[in-house]
């Protein structure tokens, strides 16, 4: 953490450490606008969105209701697909990793955070897309949950 300024003779990382508060924060305070200043100035939570045929991913504002308008990906103005705030997006130049998130994201699994832990299991490699489809189709078990299987039996 960088150190900016003192306060009162305590370095801001001493105070942000004891009083839980970020930098940006502290600031507000000091400035004499407050925290509820700071959480005004801060823009809402976003979640990401990815364009498949860019392998390139933004983190945007949620999506308003369901009469949002679609987001277009300033790339290639293709629409952006809603994958999720628990996303996070391989490399550019990782192929097979982008043709594994093609995959899930047509099978209709995305990223979402639930309450207490993250999206779950997702595969990563295409061994394992492999694997899961293969038991999918063994069951008769739909691939969607299939490919959030952390385990095969």
């Amino acid at each position: 953490m960088r150190l900016r300024t003192r306060t009162r003779g305590v370095a801001e990382a001493e105070v942000a450490d004891r009083t839980g508060m970020t930098e940006d924060e502290i600031e507000c305070v000091e400035a004499g606008t407050g925290v509820a200043a700071y959480a005004d100035h801060m823009a809402h939570a976003k979640t990401s969105f990815v364009c498949l045929p860019c392998r390139a991913s933004y983190k945007q504002p949620y999506p308003a209701g369901p009469g949002h308008r679609d987001r277009r990906c300033p790339r290639c103005a293709e629409p952006l697909i809603h994958v999720g705030s628990a996303f996070a997006a391989p490399p550019r130049r990782d192929a097979a990793a982008w043709r594994v998130l093609t995959l899930l994201l047509h099978a209709g699994i995305r990223f979402h955070k639930s309450c207490c832990d993250g999206p779950g299991y997702r595969p990563r490699t295409l061994g394992e897309v492999r694997a899961r489809m293969a038991y999918a189709r063994r069951t008769g078990e739909p691939f969607a949950k299939a490919l959030a299987r952390h385990d095969l039996p």
